[in-house]
């Protein structure tokens, strides 16, 4: 396995039960239970504006809560120096950072070393080290920036590189490696434990924007989903398309399936959307769609063999109740 390291944000207990009021999710599948403290807490989003109402949201939560990280699935600033852009620059050790097609041209378009610290060494993932950007956008195979860490006992984060579109890792060989990631870390716990996988091209989505790069990209990645969906993922977090999303859990094809992967579009950080819109799934497979200008992230709380979630536009100081157990948990 690339990289696991190990991070507990407090104690864990969960009882069976009914979910709490606070549960925003819906109970489609799996034991419901009540919660007592989350093993980890984590604010989940892409496609950020440095104004955005999602900076506040953040920052807020950060302070009232020490233990609370951040999944940020891409596309963190669009315009250079992204050091005065990235919305929340001084959280760099609290983040865990996917690359977007954004990371790759940042500067007058072109790649480079970025001076983001998260990829220097300085991130919620153990302080793991990525390489240096070192070539123009599309340049081949050396940008190395996928990882798995254990977030909390019996969760674990695999982080993929769509870039542009895998044309710096190509899809077939991170999707491999995912599979294997997810196979050997459940075989170090006995054949159990809870998967999220984030990445930031989208596979699936009812509001893809007219953007040459946004729906044909789409089927580029698809072996990433297939490799999470047969891997028994939990979660699949996306963004690029700069809205939110909630789909039903979901099988290779798109379709719904108990076993499937349940699917989230984060791209809600401040960006604004690009119209006309596009779909590739249909919208029965939807649970909640926020289109822009509605801004927000996903607050994530993980329990053993469980999860809770709820889509916020404004900061809360409490944590979502388990609701939904993993695939294997």
């Amino acid at each position: 396995m690339r990289h696991i390291a190990h991070w507990v944000a407090g104690l864990a207990l969960v009882v069976l039960g009914c979910a709490g009021e606070d549960d925003a999710s819906e109970p489609e599948v799996g034991t419901r239970v009540d919660e007592v403290t989350a093993s980890a807490t984590l604010l989940v989003s892409a496609d950020f504006a440095a104004t955005s109402k999602t900076k506040t949201i953040v920052e807020a939560e950060l302070m009232q809560n020490p233990a609370i990280q951040l999944l940020a699935v891409g596309d963190m600033s669009y315009t250079a120096p992204y050091a005065d852009n990235d919305p929340w620059a001084a959280w760099a050790s609290r983040t865990y950072p996917v690359m977007g097609n954004h990371e790759f041209n940042s500067v007058a378009g072109k790649g480079g070393q970025q001076p983001f610290q998260m990829f220097n060494g300085n991130n919620a993932a153990a302080n793991h080290t990525f390489p240096a950007i070192t070539s123009s956008v599309g340049g081949v195979d050396t940008f190395d920036f996928t990882y798995a860490h254990e977030v909390t006992p019996g969760w674990l984060l695999v982080v993929v590189n769509t870039g542009v579109n895998c044309r710096q890792q190509a899809c077939t060989t991170q999707a491999t490696q995912l599979a294997s990631q997810i196979s050997a870390w459940r075989a170090s716990r006995g054949g159990h434990g809870c998967v999220m996988v984030a990445m930031h091209t989208a596979r699936w989505s009812t509001m893809f924007s007219g953007d040459a790069d946004n729906l044909p990209w789409a089927t580029g990645v698809a072996p990433l989903w297939s490799a999470a969906v047969t891997s028994k993922a939990d979660l699949v977090f996306q963004g690029h398309v700069h809205v939110y999303e909630e789909f039903k859990k979901l099988g290779v094809d798109g379709q719904t399936s108990a076993t499937g992967a349940k699917l989230f579009t984060v791209g809600a950080g401040g960006r604004g959307q690009v119209k006309p819109l596009s779909s590739n799934i249909a919208a029965s497979q939807l649970l909640d769609a926020r289109a822009a200008p509605v801004h927000g992230v996903v607050k994530l709380a993980l329990y053993p063999g469980a999860y809770g979630y709820r889509f916020e536009t404004a900061a809360t100081a409490s944590t979502p109740a388990a609701s939904v157990a993993c695939n294997v948990p």
